[in-house]
């Protein structure tokens, strides 16, 4: 494997753990918050 190669693998490694942090970030506080909760999802009726 090349050195640009690499480099452009771990970069893209880093982006992508990134987002899965930020989404469970916003989870978790959406999740904190049972009227937000319930206002920014499907109401179906189904338990947790």
């Amino acid at each position: 494997m090349r050195e640009g190669d690499a480099e452009a693998k771990a970069v893209e490694e880093y982006r992508r753990q990134r987002v899965l942090e930020q989404a469970n970030e916003a989870y978790a506080a959406l999740r904190a918050d049972p009227k937000a909760w319930l206002e920014n999802t499907l109401a179906d009726g189904l338990d947790d």
